[in-house]
């Protein structure tokens, strides 16, 4: 050993399209502290100038917003009736 502690993390196994569920037990047990972040470029200010916000893939039409509201079940069922 190069005198590091070994990484209980290094036998990743890389999900595949045919995989049904990522490895849950691996996950759970990983800390912040194992995953290594040193290849991953910081985003910069005009990449961040150029991002898009898409919904299912498109953009959101211009003029709307998406908002989220918590409403109570008698309101919903008012508005579904058709009031």
């Amino acid at each position: 050993m190069s005198g590091e502690a070994a990484n209980p993390y290094k036998k990743i196994r890389f999900l595949s399209p045919t995989d049904k569920k990522p490895p849950s037990d691996f996950l759970k047990k990983m800390r912040d502290e194992d995953i290594d972040l040193s290849e991953i470029p910081e985003i910069a200010t005009e990449q961040m100038a150029r991002a898009v916000m898409r919904v299912g893939g498109k953009p959101p039409p211009k003029g709307k917003v998406r908002i989220n509201l918590l409403l109570d079940a008698g309101v919903v069922a008012y508005f579904k009736s058709g009031f």
